[in-house]
């Protein structure tokens, strides 16, 4: 996904794909800085293309998920470090935020010591 300096993206310039490398589809989206991604709908405007499958029951997401937790380390005072994890761990979880289906995300996660 990539987020261009326009505010809006045309439909028609909006997805581009390449492949299949060994049944793998290659697909970039983009969407203008004041658009929210939706990338189900994104994907019906290719759902065109010859041998590309877009079938929502056989497509599956992969997001990264990120956790913050606190260690003893020093460096930033303690309350500087609570307020961080607090902020982060309330941001919209990236399934939610670019519209995908939760029964057909995976996310590989990580955790982050401060």
């Amino acid at each position: 996904m990539l987020t261009v300096d326009e505010p809006r993206v045309d439909d028609a310039e909006r997805a581009s794909v390449a492949g299949p490398f060994g049944g793998i589809w290659y697909l970039s989206l983009r969407f203008g800085f004041s658009e929210t991604p939706d990338v189900p709908k994104a994907l019906s405007l290719v759902s065109s293309i010859p041998g590309f499958d877009n079938d929502r029951m056989k497509t599956t997401f992969f997001v990264g998920r990120e956790a913050i937790v606190l260690g003893k380390k020093g460096g930033m005072a303690r309350w500087r470090k609570e307020l961080f994890a607090f902020m982060f761990n309330n941001a919209v979880s990236p399934t939610h935020f670019f519209r995908l289906p939760p029964d057909r995300v995976v996310e590989i996660g990580s955790q982050t010591a401060l």
